[in-house]
């Protein structure tokens, strides 16, 4: 099943930290939170995934593409015809008996927009392809173009051998649905999983998945219990949401986490780039009896702003990052 994130935000109540990056690129630990809500997915088994990028998306590439050599010793030497040379040529080397514990590995691809081209064609006639990696797309061009990052090692075994991540351009200013919309080629014709890239929890995925597969409903969302500050759920006993509303000071309801799984039918209340997913499509499916809640009462913590960032960060340097599954 697919991942789908959120990541093209322009991160406005973060402003201070967002002007220079977009906000899924703001670090916990030295990492990026995307990389922290990857990491969640990537332990339950869940392996392919869509970024849905738009503001400073250039970054986000970059960081993709660049990322064998962030996490790699590397020496260059001038002197022999500017020789680069990676020593430890594995970026997160976490092998264990395990392939569900540890299934993060990596091949690298390119996507140009309405035209998937794939990583081993471009590795061939750009001549870097190694021993052990495939870092495809070093210096390719990567503003206005879509593209796939999948790192491939062969020591890695065969049922989780991939992690697959495509970058996609879902445009400057395009709401939420919209840019669900824009990525529906990728996703096809099968369900999907769907979240915010400014959050963590400690939630169980493999539940969730199997949550929404019993109900068999178009839509269910992660429904937690917060302080008020976001849009608001009504649940009726059996756990339909009968609709979903802006915050009010007189709500004392739970509120949507993301961590979603939809079926493909959500594509049809999905109108253009104008759409709030939040809004017209799961209000719909809302009033329909087609949207669920699982309810949630462990650790979520987004990261909308200054202070909520050094909190994340002061959790993760004592060692106490309860979303931190991984190990």
């Amino acid at each position: 099943m697919k991942v789908v994130i959120l990541a093209g935000g322009f991160g406005t109540r973060i402003s201070e930290e967002s002007y220079l990056k977009p906000k899924p690129m703001l670090e916990i630990g030295g990492k990026p939170i995307l990389w922290h809500i990857m990491k969640e997915y990537s332990y339950y088994g869940y392996n392919d995934f869509i970024i849905c990028c738009g503001y400073k998306q250039h970054i986000i590439k970059e960081w993709f593409a660049d990322y064998y050599l962030y996490n790699s010793d590397v020496t260059f030497d001038f002197s022999d015809n500017n020789k680069m040379t990676v020593h430890n040529n594995v970026a997160e080397y976490w092998w264990s008996d395990d392939p569900v514990r540890d299934p993060w590995r990596w091949r690298i691809a390119i996507a140009k927009k309405h035209d998937v081209l794939y990583g081993k064609f471009f590795a061939k006639k750009a001549g870097f392809i190694s021993k052990k990696w495939l870092p495809v797309f070093a210096n390719y061009r990567r503003d206005g173009y879509d593209f796939d990052a999948l790192f491939e090692d062969e020591k890695a075994p065969i049922k989780h051998k991939n992690i697959m991540d495509h970058l996609v351009d879902t445009g400057l200013n395009t709401m939420t649905g919209g840019r669900v919309k824009r990525i529906q080629k990728y996703v096809g014709n099968e369900p999907f999983m769907l979240t915010y890239g400014d959050g963590v929890c400690d939630i169980n995925i493999k539940d969730l998945v199997a949550f929404h597969e019993k109900h068999g409903k178009i839509a269910t969302l992660t429904a937690a219990a917060m302080g008020q500050r976001f849009g608001v759920l009504d649940i009726t006993g059996d756990e339909t949401i009968t609709s979903f509303r802006e915050k009010s000071m007189d709500d004392g309801a739970r509120i949507n986490a993301g961590y979603m799984v939809l079926e493909p039918k959500i594509f049809d209340f999905i109108e253009g780039d104008s759409t709030v997913f939040e809004k017209e499509p799961l209000e719909t499916v809302a009033k329909m009896g087609e949207l669920k809640a699982y309810m949630f009462d462990g650790y979520w913590q987004c990261m909308d702003t200054k202070r909520e960032m050094d909190k994340l960060n002061e959790l993760w340097d004592s060692g106490k990052a309860p979303w931190k599954s991984w190990e």
